[in-house]
């Protein structure tokens, strides 16, 4: 019976084939439309990605837009108090009268000025994050110390009702409890500001006001991607919490996660396997899936949040599988004085491993590999077809909404 229902749909396949091959060859056919419906063919998509074969296809057809029009590009520059240039003119520090004095004990920062402790708030590394808080009279200034592994390129933001406060980077050297000012100053008014090669290291924002107080803030800051000659920004939110930008080399990162290089489109990060295993009495049962050698017909690089019964994300990219990934699917069970059975035929009836092809991507597509962008890791696999749960509907279908943060 299993045979007979394998020949079958090998049979169907094989027709189906045949036909999209068809039309790659531009044989004309008297199919009607109702008919190329009814397999999911779209003959001017196929044209298009076999005349643009080596480029990556946008889901959204979204062009790369150019760094200056989502950002204040400010190249990283570290300076001395006497050489700061900003449009706040207002500003004079006498190095004299304000003296910092920074401490790290037991992995928490302290800040003491004019021999005043003042509020601190001490972000994770590489952080990503947003951070509210308000000025008073008691409380004139906060700090936000954050660190950097690796020279980034940062984005951040301050949103107030007060036009007159201001952030102010300073790089931190916690070995003398020294903070040295940077050319890195902005308010609310300039938007979401853009840091390029901001080097490794530690440092602070000094939220502060030149004039009022008793209003509330919100810095927020990305600090995730690596520092490089960018080619453009894919995907950037209002308060840069989802920053997704390719560099002149053709690598695409995301949240500091590698997802791709466009010239490729290929990953060995981008491996995913999902294993099942139950055990009861003198018996179990096993399943397994597995995608390899991950080849990329489609990715929208607007991040979502993506949330299902086996895995969730609050940041992940969707990242549509194509012809010759390499997919495999096994189920086996045991029972003690049974039969043991073991199979490799997919959910289509075909022996795994196997290389997906056209007909798998266009007719029983599409395939979803879920790239979290906070681990930079695959984490589920959305196939209505391949993926067992979801053809079987044991779990229910993803809810999979635009990160708009």
């Amino acid at each position: 019976m299993m045979r007979g229902e394998f020949g079958m749909k090998t049979i169907v396949k094989f027709i189906v084939g045949i036909l999209v091959l068809s039309l790659f060859l531009n044989i004309q056919f008297n199919a009607s439309a109702e008919l190329l419906n009814f397999l999911g063919l779209d003959l001017n998509r196929i044209q298009e990605m076999e005349e643009n074969e080596n480029e990556i296809y946008f889901q959204r057809e979204q062009q790369i837009k150019e760094t200056g029009e989502h950002t204040q590009e400010i190249e990283f520059e570290s300076i001395a108090f006497s050489d700061i240039k900003t449009e706040f003119s207002e500003i004079t520090i006498d190095d004299e009268e304000e003296t910092f004095f920074i401490t790290d004990v037991e992995d928490e920062v302290k800040v003491l000025f004019n021999n005043q402790q003042r509020a601190t708030v001490d972000l994770l590394f590489n952080p990503r994050d947003v951070v509210n808080g308000s000025l008073a009279t008691n409380n004139p200034e906060d700090f936000i110390f954050f660190t950097v592994t690796k020279d980034t390129y940062a984005v951040t933001r301050l949103e107030t009702s007060n036009p007159n406060y201001i952030a102010w980077l300073y790089m931190v050297d916690l070995s003398t409890g020294l903070a040295q000012p940077t050319n890195i100053i902005f308010n609310a008014a300039n938007g979401l500001v853009s840091i390029n090669n901001l080097p490794e290291g530690d440092y602070l924002f000094r939220i502060m006001s030149l004039d009022g107080l008793g209003k509330n803030y919100t810095l927020s800051l990305n600090a995730t991607n690596p520092a490089g000659d960018v080619l453009g920004i894919h995907a950037l939110t209002p308060s840069g919490q989802q920053f997704v930008l390719q560099y002149v080399n053709r690598d695409i990162y995301g949240n500091g996660s590698f997802i791709t290089n466009a010239a490729t489109l290929t990953g060995s990060h981008l491996n995913w396997r999902r294993d099942f295993y139950f055990s009861w009495g003198g018996g179990y049962n096993q399943r397994t899936h597995q995608l390899n050698d991950v080849r990329i017909w489609g990715i929208d690089l607007e991040p979502v949040t993506y949330e299902a019964s086996y895995a969730s994300s609050d940041s992940a990219i969707l990242i549509e599988v194509g012809p010759e990934t390499l997919f495999t699917y096994h189920e086996s069970s045991y029972q003690s004085g049974g039969p043991y059975f073991s199979s490799f035929y997919d959910m289509l009836g075909l022996r795994t491993p196997r290389r997906l092809d056209i007909v798998d991507v266009r007719v029983y597509g599409p395939h979803y590999l879920v790239l979290d962008l906070n681990t930079g890791e695959p984490i589920d696999f959305y196939s209505r077809v391949l993926n067992y749960y979801y053809n079987q509907g044991i779990e229910r279908l993803p809810v999979i909404t635009p990160n708009l943060q």
